[in-house]
C-alpha cells in the first residue's frame, strides 16, 4: 500500500471508538477518544478491499496534502494508521454541522454571515495556492463547522481531488475534476486551468448563500455545463430583491468566465463587503432555500464530474460548446 513506512500501527491501542458519525463508499467515520489524554477526534476508516488502484493513489495524495497543509479553517490530519484490512485517518472532530444546515437553522441569517464564510474560504484559498495546493472540489458539503458556538470557524474538508503543483497560477491542469454545479468553465473546456477554479467555486457558494438557489442549473448535465461555460446566470430568484449591490458585485467578480479577470483570494480578503461591510438585515427567504438545498444534496448522491464528462462526450452534445 504505497508509502506504508509513514503509516503507524496500533490504532486500537491508542484510541477508543465511541460512536459512528457517518458511512461512505469506502468505509465509515466515527468519534474517537485518545487514551493518553482523553481528547476527542474523528477517524475516517477506509476498507482496503473496497479500493481500486486509482483510489489508493488518490488516498495517498490526499494524505500527503493534508500532512503538508495545516490551516485554522481546514480539517487537520492528526495521524494515519494502517493494518491488513484498513487505513485509519485520525482527523479533527467537527461537531458544528454542515454549512447549509447550519445557516438554514440560524434565527437571524444575514449577508454578514455569508461574508464571514467567504472571508474564511478566501483565507484558505490564499494559503493553499501559495504552497501549490488546488482543492478542485469546494462545495457546501465539504464545509463543516468546528463547534456549535456562534463564532465557530469553518473547516474545509475532503482533499481527495486536490492537486499539488509547482505553481498554482500556471494553467497546466486538464483533468475534469469536481462536482458539476460548482466547477469552473475552464475545467469543463479542458484547455488548461489553474488555482482560479477554486475562486469560481467560492462564487457559486456565495450566490447560494445569499439567495438559497444555485446560480447554474439545467434539466440535464449537458445543459448545466452549457450554462456554466457561457457564464449564464442572473439575479432573478426572489430572495435577490433583498440582497445588496455590493454582494452582487462580489458574485460578478468571482463568476467571470475568463479566469484571468476573476477576483483572486487576495482581492476577496481586501473587499469591503467581505471584510465586514455586509448588511445585517435578516434574509428569511434565503434560509428556506438553503434548507431545501441542504435536504436535496443530503439525499441525492452527487455525480462526479469525470463520470458526467464521459457521458456528455459520448453523446457528442457538449463538444459543440466553446
Amino acid at each position: 500500500m504505497g508509502n506504508s513506512s509513514s503509516l503507524k500501527s496500533g490504532f486500537k491501542k491508542d484510541f477508543k471508538v465511541s460512536e459512528m458519525l457517518g458511512k461512505g463508499a469506502f468505509g465509515k467515520v466515527s468519534r474517537i477518544t485518545r487514551k493518553s489524554d482523553g481528547k476527542e477526534f474523528a477517524v475516517k476508516e477506509i476498507v482496503k478491499k473496497n479500493l481500486e488502484t486509482d483510489d489508493e493513489e488518490n488516498l495517498h495524495k490526499e494524505i500527503d496534502i493534508m500532512r503538508k497543509f495545516q490551516h485554522p479553517f481546514v480539517v487537520g490530519l492528526v495521524e494515519v494508521y494502517s493494518d491488513k484490512k484498513k487505513i485509519c485517518l485520525v482527523i479533527d472532530l467537527c461537531t458544528g454541522g454542515h454549512l447549509l444546515e447550519r445557516m438554514a437553522n440560524k434565527k437571524l441569517y444575514t449577508e454578514q454571515d455569508a461574508a464571514r464564510i467567504v472571508y474564511q474560504l478566501a483565507d484558505v484559498c490564499k494559503a493553499m495556492h501559495e504552497i501549490g495546493v488546488i482543492h478542485r472540489d469546494l462545495k457546501p458539503e465539504n464545509i463543516l463547522f468546528a463547534t456549535h458556538e456562534a463564532d465557530s470557524p469553518i473547516k474545509v474538508t475532503d482533499f481527495g481531488l486536490s492537486k499539488f503543483v509547482d505553481n498554482a497560477w500556471t494553467k497546466n491542469l486538464k483533468t475534469p475534476c469536481g462536482t458539476p454545479a460548482y466547477v469552473a468553465p475552464e475545467v469543463l473546456l479542458r484547455k488548461g486551468y489553474n488555482n482560479m477554479c477554486d475562486l469560481w467555486s467560492v462564487g457559486v457558494i456565495l450566490y447560494l448563500l445569499v439567495s438559497g438557489y444555485p446560480p447554474f442549473y439545467g434539466s440535464d448535465l449537458n445543459k448545466l455545463c452549457r450554462r456554466i461555460v457561457k457564464g449564464s446566470y442572473d439575479f432573478l430568484p426572489k430572495p435577490f430583491k433583498n440582497v445588496s449591490d455590493d454582494a452582487k458585485n462580489v458574485i460578478n467578480g468571482l463568476l467571470k468566465v475568463k479566469s484571468d479577470v476573476r477576483l483572486t483570494a487576495h482581492q476577496l480578503l481586501d473587499n469591503p463587503w467581505v471584510k465586514g461591510g455586509a448588511p445585517a438585515d435578516d434574509l428569511p427567504d434565503t434560509k428556506e432555500g438553503l434548507r431545501r438545498e441542504y435536504l436535496r444534496t443530503k439525499f441525492k448522491r452527487q455525480i462526479h464530474l469525470v463520470v458526467a464528462m464521459d457521458a456528455i462526450v459520448r453523446s457528442k452534445g457538449f463538444q459543440k460548446v466553446g
